[in-house]
């Protein structure tokens, strides 16, 4: 153990404070690992391992106060002092685990694959890292389909809302006896309704059909412009 006015630390094997196994203690009690210049109360240059860790064991941050400065969280930053994300409860107002990266935040997997990233436009991307809209998948030729919408349970649908600030105006998925539909929330009607026997039906409750025309005036109404209006070919 050696020491000064300013500082104690406790050498390397071969005498050498600065080798990664060195520690040193600043006189406003700052701990170095392999430096002999913490910028925190712990510092440690290099490699950080855990073993043998249990439920009851981890590394733990906490704020201060029990305020709305009881914010904790970890930093991550690059050799420069860059700030790249922040990990813990650092939003005053509640208690909730956040995870934010200052350029955006990228998921891989084992494989180097990406597999979702969100940006700082509040544009989240799967399977591409630039999101062209508050949603972007990207398929892959080797999958079943881009996109899937699962029925909890046998007699459950699975349906995909559309709404406006709040209130849901369409939706369309799987019925309760796995057909299909395309409901209009706004007059509280289906348009298009399907059956498993491959039955089609148009306003099957209300309304009218207009081919051709935006008003119709009957329950099918065909606006031909002059040409032949239906024509059936046997």
């Amino acid at each position: 153990v050696g020491g000064s006015l300013t500082s104690v630390f406790i050498p390397d094997v071969d005498g050498t404070v600065l080798q990664p196994s060195g520690i040193y203690v600043g006189r406003g009690g700052s701990v170095g690992v392999g430096t002999d210049a913490p910028q925190s109360l712990l510092h440690v240059n290099g490699a950080i391992k855990g073993s043998g860790i249990s439920s009851t064991q981890y590394i733990e941050t906490k704020g201060t106060s029990n305020d709305q400065h009881n914010i904790s969280y970890l930093g991550i930053r690059k050799q420069d002092g860059t700030t790249v994300g922040l990990v813990g409860d650092y939003h005053a107002a509640d208690t909730t685990m956040n995870v934010t990266g200052f350029k955006g935040l990228r998921f891989w997997t084992k494989l180097d694959s990406l597999v979702m990233y969100a940006d700082t436009n509040r544009r989240v991307g799967f399977g591409t890292d630039v999101p062209q809209a508050p949603v972007h998948i990207k398929s892959r030729a080797n999958l079943a389909g881009t996109l899937k919408i699962d029925a909890a349970d046998t007699l459950a649908q699975a349906t995909i809302l559309f709404a406006e600030k709040g209130a849901n105006k369409w939706a369309m998925g799987k019925k309760q006896n796995n057909g299909f539909f395309l409901f209009d929330g706004v007059h509280l009607r289906d348009v298009i309704s399907t059956n498993t026997s491959g039955d089609l039906s148009l306003m099957p409750s209300a309304g009218s059909v207009g081919i051709g025309i935006t008003d119709p005036n009957q329950k099918l109404e065909i606006a031909n412009a002059g040409a032949v209006g239906i024509r059936i070919n046997n």
